[in-house]
């Protein structure tokens, strides 16, 4: 006997979300994607290591460890305004005629940029050894690159005899369906780290709903939603009470609690589920309608958007960026101590919460559980985290237009065609993604809250305040821009939605959650107080800013961005019209944080809590909302002029561009990220097991310092990962150091420019050391201004260790 189900499915609805899925995941790529390989490469273009006159040659042997490799960049200087060159590739010195060649005017070479040679892929297999030359026919040119080796595994040839130092070169391959489909195959391996990600941001949050009954008020995609961000607002606020109760958490400990978590999931479900109604997320008065029309299409574009997101990242050994740095020591502290540290000694002399702390508990958390080593957790966390803000994006397009199409829309849009959150992960700015997965649902928790205020209960009142004071809590532990972003947000909601029946109620209500807010995070909130808060107000006296400062329209125009930013403004348009509130809050939302961020810009002097860059890199979710309006609204007008025979066919027509534009969104965003970010190379992490097993873990190094931003220096290498991977303290230290006092800020500026003033000076960077008690220099595959030869070559030096690229170095005793 068969049961039939209660609510009957459309055919033709219930196949849309497979061929969408299909289509997009088999055509993501159709030779059109190109992706940097940083670990083909030899970046650094500073010095000149070569001169040719006619008929010379100056080459570099490489070895494109991707197959297909289809580009290179070379940096040239002409010597003269007239003359033509040959950039030839062979696969060795040793070969006479090229796999392809190409003749290249001076006058097309621009002074210390780099030179473009692209061609069609070639090389089938991984790990293929070429060798790139290039040939004055009639001119002189000089090539940059170092003079010292720093690429392991090639050589530089002068007339096709090998010389030490290296060319300055690039590359890319060709991201083709082989790589697609090996980019598949390694995703599904990583099935039982995906299922304890899961177990950890989902499943917390969502036996809360359910236990509390909130699940009925929403949703099964806002439940979806929610259940993710409250999850990741639980486990800051545990780990905080706990460290204050010096109570600490272990591998054993987390393990258990995942176990109690997963037995109680099951309990739920059993106990609530329903043959072909109920289910995970849906509670016995919603239906498989419910589950088809909006869980599987959010889980879909869900799906896609993490792929996207590891496939971006498929090149990195580690985390780009000097953020990931930090948010990596961090959580080192917290898996040694076991809880929340009160400072990030040894490494700086900065009290911990002074700095977001909510990420990192859910990433230390994310470790114990799975036990993945602390660069690979932190670059799948936080992509996942990456992909997890179309859930962000969802929720608060619902909780504004009501419209589930909408909304579905809106999370497509954040998920493969705006340029933001994608290219966090050139940042490393996990910090931030952690506080927008969280940023909608105090919104949504609102929203319902004065518009049913009459018709909720006192029990279910309460409830939602706890809950909303959870998540403000969690929030405020995570990221505390965000949390501005939402109180700007909160407000004009509430003064412009709120009934004047209920208003004075409802504002009772909400001084009860700003209050239990407090309370639950009590301590950090009296650290933050009193080492953020108060030193910014101490600072208002002075400094002036360009208006804007930090805004660019890059971060918005990148891949697709400035068609996104075109649909957003003929939404904003087309909302004006229909639904003008929404564009007044969002407006007023808007100016109003822009107007703090440039205060002094205008001669106000106040406490700059957030900024231009912050308010930009965050505009994705009103962009991507505004662009799912305007989607749905341009098929609803085109539907209503068509004729009925047409109408049966317009939803195809709409689904089959929606994947056409989806593909090309997806080739836009994959190689969104930019290689100048990428510090780490796979040798530095093998070079970071033998400091692990030969240095003691309280000797410092030196590493190739750099500039980075904000009056404040990085490392500019790989060496910048010793203090999380190895334990070992590292000058320049990560650039938290900008929170720590203005004497100590101010001395570490000051001794990184001696070094990068004396970089070629053995005898002053050996008094520095000794001044500072560094014993050791670590020299990274990317390289920086440090070069080896200036120790090698140095008596006061002693070479430790010289693999792959990679020179570590001891000073001598005196």
């Amino acid at each position: 006997m068969k049961i039939k189900p209660t609510t009957k499915i459309p055919r033709q609805r219930l196949s849309l979300p497979g061929f969408l899925i299909v289509i997009i995941l088999s055509l993501i790529n159709s030779g059109c994607v190109t992706l940097s390989d940083p670990e083909t490469s030899q970046v650094n273009h500073e010095q000149t290591v070569y001169i040719g006159a006619p008929e010379q040659t100056i080459g570099q042997s490489f070895v494109s460890r991707r197959p297909h490799l289809n580009s290179i960049t070379i940096w040239l200087n002409p010597e003269s305004n007239v003359g033509d060159l040959t950039v030839a590739l062979f696969n060795t010195p040793q070969d006479s005629e090229p796999l392809l060649s190409k003749k290249i005017s001076v006058t097309s070479l621009i002074p210390n940029q780099g030179f473009h040679f692209e061609f069609q892929p070639i090389g089938k297999s991984p790990n293929t050894k070429y060798y790139l030359e290039i040939h004055s026919l009639n001119t002189n040119f000089s090539v940059l690159g170092r003079i010292s080796d720093q690429y392991a595994d090639g050589n530089l040839f002068i007339n096709r005899e090998p010389m030490q130092g290296d060319i300055a070169f690039e590359t890319t391959y060709d991201y083709d369906l082989n790589a697609f489909l090996q980019d598949i195959n390694n995703d599904l391996k990583l099935w039982r780290i995906l299922l304890l990600t899961i177990l950890l941001t989902f499943v917390p949050g969502w036996l809360l709903l359910t236990i509390t009954g909130l699940d009925r008020t929403f949703s099964p995609g806002e439940n979806l939603a929610i259940s993710f961000g409250v999850s990741l607002a639980i486990i800051p606020i545990l780990m905080l009470w706990t460290t204050v109760f010096s109570i600490k958490w272990t591998r054993p400990i987390v393990l258990i609690g995942g176990t109690i978590l997963g037995v109680l999931l099951i309990v739920r479900l059993l106990s609530r589920f329903k043959f072909f109604r109920g289910g995970l997320l849906l509670s016995a008065k919603q239906t498989r309608k419910d589950l088809y029309q909006e869980i599987l299409p959010l889980l879909i574009i869900f799906s896609i958007t993490l792929f996207i997101r590891l496939a971006m990242t498929r090149d990195l050994v580690a985390p780009a960026w000097v953020d990931s740095i930090h948010h990596a020591l961090l959580t080192k502290l917290i898996l040694n101590q076991g809880g929340i540290p009160p400072s990030f000694a040894p490494y700086l002399p900065i009290e911990a919460s002074n700095y977001h702390i909510g990420f990192h508990a859910n990433l230390s958390v994310f470790i114990w559980l799975t036990n993945l080593t602390l660069p690979s957790a932190l670059l799948f966390f936080g992509q996942f985290l990456n992909a997890l803000v179309i859930f962000s994006t969802y929720l608060f397009t619902k909780t504004l237009f009501h419209k589930t199409n909408i909304a579905l829309i809106a999370a497509l849009v954040t998920g493969i065609f705006t340029p933001m959150p994608a290219y966090f992960a050139s940042w490393g700015r996990y910090t931030q993604l952690a506080g927008l997965v969280i940023f909608p649902i105090p919104i949504a928790f609102l929203s319902v809250y004065i518009t049913r205020f009459e018709k909720f209960s006192t029990k279910e009142k309460i409830k939602l305040l706890i809950i909303s004071a959870l998540v403000i809590s969690g929030l405020l532990l995570t990221h505390y821009r965000v949390l501005v972003f939402l109180i700007v947000f909160m407000i004009w909601y509430f003064i412009i939605f709120s009934k004047p029946k209920t208003r004075w109620q409802s504002v009772l209500g909400l001084l009860i959650v700003s209050l239990v807010s407090i309370l639950l995070s009590l301590p950090s909130l009296y650290s933050a107080i009193r080492l953020l808060i108060i030193p910014k107000i101490h600072a208002w006296g002075g400094g002036t800013q360009v208006m804007f400062n930090g805004f660019s329209w890059r971060f918005l125009n990148a891949g697709w961005g400035k068609y996104t930013l075109a649909t957003a403004s003929l939404g904003i348009l087309w909302t004006l019209i229909r639904k003008w509130k929404i564009v007044f809050i969002i407006g007023l939302w808007v100016g109003t944080l822009f107007f703090l961020a440039n205060l002094k810009a205008i001669g106000v002097q106040f406490p700059d809590f957030i900024n231009n860059l912050s308010i930009e890199i965050s505009l994705f979710i009103i962009i991507s909302a505004f662009s799912g309006y305007f989607v749905i609204q341009s098929y609803d007008f085109i539907r209503s002029f068509t004729s009925k025979r047409i109408r049966s066919f317009l939803p195809w027509i709409a689904l089959s561009g929606l994947c056409a534009t989806s593909i090309f969104g997806a080739q836009k965003i994959l190689p969104l990220l930019n290689p100048v970010t990428f510090l780490a190379r796979e040798t530095d992490f093998e070079a970071m097991d033998w400091i692990k097993e030969n240095i003691s873990a309280n000797e410092s190094f030196l590493i190739n310092p750099s500039e980075w931003g904000y009056g404040l220096y990085m490392g500019s290498d790989g060496g910048y990962w010793i203090s999380p991977i190895t334990g070992n303290p590292t000058f320049p230290p990560p650039v938290i150091y900008g929170l720590g006092s203005k004497e100590y800020t101010q001395k570490i500026n000051r001794d990184v420019k001696y070094v990068l003033e004396n970089a070629e000076n053995p005898k002053n960077i050996l008094d520095f050391l000794n001044e500072n008690s560094i014993n050791y220099i670590y020299l990274g595959g990317k390289g920086g201004i440090l070069q080896p030869s200036t120790f090698e070559e140095s008596q006061s030096f002693k070479t430790i260790f010289s693999q792959k690229g990679i020179w570590i170095f001891k000073k001598n005793k005196e």
